[in-house]
């Protein structure tokens, strides 16, 4: 939901053209407000991108996610003024910190639920995911999807199986997996559904071929794990792997709850984790990992960043300790779009958040890291690392690293 930028948002909308100059036939009031909308004239909406969308829905009589793809087309021509336009301060990167996780959320209010109403808008942004990490020289990538937030053109069944199918389409080597968001904020109902939607969908081969767990994601705030505890038994009682946010935005007490009433396997940012010895014990006695995202959790939170001076009363970035603690620590990108980052940035975001840096052999450990936290079946799994574990040594035999 939040890997597009603001040139892909734009190469998204585009999936909507048609129905966008059908709604303008049918539809007067829609058609003057396109034809009166100038991009030099607009600032941000200062309720926010969701209620500018909902007022003018009602008073244009129309869908809120054409209202949005048409405007996103309007900056085909000038996609610098849309960055500005959605970003505005945070453009500068000394600024775009410590923002705290709603107005992060809020960024990406232009994609995700809004945008990806249509067929081809869901496998498009799948092919742009999919093309990006090839960029990148990713071999196995975890996607991470909410299906019930894309329900329009097609219902939560359709929406799944075209992300399945795109992945099974898509030609790199790479291998690749599929987890279901949970999301802990707004209807918890939510969380029901997206269990319903695994066992409905379990039958098919597709997702039996790619399906591999949940990742509970979204504010702590909102829910804590002991409170989801009753949700989530079938998941347990079935074995799912199971990825938790905890330690974010909360203390350490979420992570324990997440350990301790949802048997997480890892979990996503694990900040606070670092001020409970015990529990850090207990992670390194089941193996739990830990998946940090540097630009994001710099970007939420204030962490010193060696490249930034105005970040240099912010906190230590625990990674290193964590590394020193012999913690199985992961680097992830999060919300790329939103974050203005990539797979190979987040490597480097981790080295400068790091006092001294980290060393060739500590980037190594993190991309091993991920190789062995990754939820891939256990043979194949196996299969995978002795390929990464030849590669390295064959890049270590020829004297190119």
């Amino acid at each position: 939901g939040g890997v597009l930028d603001c040139n892909e948002m734009i190469e998204v909308a585009k999936c909507y053209e048609s129905e966008i100059n059908q709604e303008k036939e049918r539809n007067n009031l829609f058609a003057k407000w396109c034809d009166s909308f100038h991009v030099d004239d607009f600032k941000t909406p200062t309720d926010g991108w969701k209620e500018w969308r909902r007022q003018l829905s009602i008073s244009l009589n129309t869908k809120a996610y054409l209202i949005n793809a048409a405007m996103l087309l309007k900056y085909e021509d000038c996609v610098a003024s849309l960055d500005e336009l959605l970003y505005g301060k945070y453009l500068d990167d000394s600024l775009f910190r410590a923002i705290d996780i709603v107005p992060y959320e809020n960024l990406g209010d232009l994609q995700g639920s809004v945008l990806l109403r249509s067929e081809e808008s869901i496998r498009r942004t799948v092919r742009i995911l999919l093309k990006k990490a090839e960029r990148e020289n990713v071999m196995y990538i975890e996607v991470r999807c909410s299906p019930l937030n894309y329900v329009g053109e097609l219902n939560q069944q359709q929406v799944l199986q075209c992300i399945l199918e795109e992945l099974d389409n898509d030609k790199n080597p790479m291998r690749k997996s599929l987890l279901l968001i949970a999301t802990r904020h707004g209807d918890l109902q939510k969380i029901d559904d997206s269990i319903q939607l695994m066992h409905d969908m379990e039958n098919e081969s597709l997702f039996k071929k790619y399906f591999r767990g949940f990742d509970l994601a979204g504010n702590e705030a909102s829910k804590s794990p002991a409170e989801l505890h009753d949700k989530f038994l079938d998941v347990l009682k079935e074995c799912r792997n199971i990825t938790i946010h905890a330690g974010e935005t909360r203390d350490e007490k979420s992570i324990w709850q997440a350990v301790y009433y949802l048997n997480a396997e890892r979990i996503g940012h694990g900040l606070t984790l670092k001020n409970n010895p015990d529990l850090i014990n207990k992670f390194l006695e089941r193996k739990i990992g830990i998946e940090m995202c540097p630009s994001s959790n710099y970007q939420i939170k204030n962490f010193k960043d060696s490249y930034i001076p105005e970040s240099q009363y912010g906190e230590v970035y625990p990674l290193k300790e964590y590394l020193e603690k012999e913690l199985r620590v992961c680097i992830n990108t999060d919300n790329p779009g939103i974050s203005r980052t990539d797979f190979t940035n987040e490597l480097h975001r981790a080295a400068r958040l790091t006092p001294g840096g980290l060393s060739l052999w500590n980037m190594f450990q993190l991309i091993y890291n991920g190789f062995l936290l990754s939820f891939y079946p256990y043979e194949e799994k196996r299969k995978m690392i002795k390929e990464v574990e030849q590669m390295i040594g064959q890049l270590i035999k020829e004297d190119k690293i």
